[in-house]
């Protein structure tokens, strides 16, 4: 299984949820919460890319290979 690993950048770095939620223009914060705590089953490329440059980070930063049984 791969998750996102947008919450732990966001608290290594200090940063809020809610400023990374303007900095990508996503309109939904429903949606926008749902992603960032791995409860949504697709992301578009286009924003993983605007993520990364937020964050400046590369796009494999932003993922990791975990357990199944992790995710629950």
């Amino acid at each position: 299984m791969v998750r996102l690993r947008i919450t732990e950048i966001l608290e290594e770095r200090g940063i809020t949820e809610d400023w990374l939620f303007r900095q990508i223009g996503m309109t939904d914060y429903d949606s926008f919460r749902k992603l960032i705590h791995n409860e949504s089953s697709r992301i578009r490329f286009e924003t993983i890319s605007k993520i990364c440059t937020a964050l400046d980070v590369p796009v494999g930063e932003l993922f990791m290979s975990t357990n199944e049984s992790e995710m629950k």
